[in-house]
């Protein structure tokens, strides 16, 4: 059968590149080479200046498809995606029974992510327990009436320092206890 001069020529098999070098043509075209009309040098210098930047620039993001796409190589932007990343763990883990997700499940998942991400998350997900387990602890020691206080005084604190920052009026920044103060009777 005659192709339609619509359909490109196929290859009958034949390949006409190896694995290796379609992988380095691949890696080229998505992460060498600019879709702005940048020279190489020009794309090389804008990829210096966006992984050595402490502030991205929103405009460039928004506008300048290169850019964009060498942000995930900026060492900030990359920390903020795996905080991002970490906190989207936590809350699948905390739901993960609501949604029907077994222990096993969750394991496979956490396991497609770099292993910076899943310590970070396990590192999380352990020093969330300990504060749970100091809770726990503190609702045995204070009664609930001294907890309840202790809260109110803690958001009075707050407040007084968020209003003292308005005001811009200089103080001594307070300094919050996490635990009522036992009375001594």
């Amino acid at each position: 059968m005659t192709p339609s001069p619509e359909q490109p020529p196929t290859s009958s098999g034949n390949r006409r590149f190896t694995p290796e070098r379609e992988a380095e043509i691949t890696r080229k075209w998505y992460f060498d080479t600019s879709h702005e009309g940048r020279t190489g040098a020009e794309f090389a210098a804008l990829r210096e200046e966006v992984r050595k930047a402490t502030v991205l620039d929103f405009e460039k993001l928004r506008d300048d498809l290169d850019y964009k796409n060498l942000t995930n190589e900026n060492p900030y932007m990359q920390e903020f995606t795996n905080d991002i990343t970490v906190f989207d763990l936590e809350r699948i883990y905390e739901h993960r029974n609501g949604i029907g997700l077994s222990d096993e499940q969750f394991e496979k998942l956490l396991g497609i992510f770099d292993k910076e991400v899943r310590d970070a998350f396990r590192k999380s997900i352990a020093d969330g327990e300990v504060v749970s387990d100091i809770h726990r602890k503190a609702n045995k020691y204070f009664s609930p009436a001294e907890l309840k206080e202790h809260s109110e005084e803690t958001l009075a604190a707050m407040r007084r320092e968020t209003e003292l920052q308005e005001e811009n009026l200089p103080h001594e920044p307070v300094k919050l206890s996490f635990f009522p103060k036992k009375k001594r009777t």
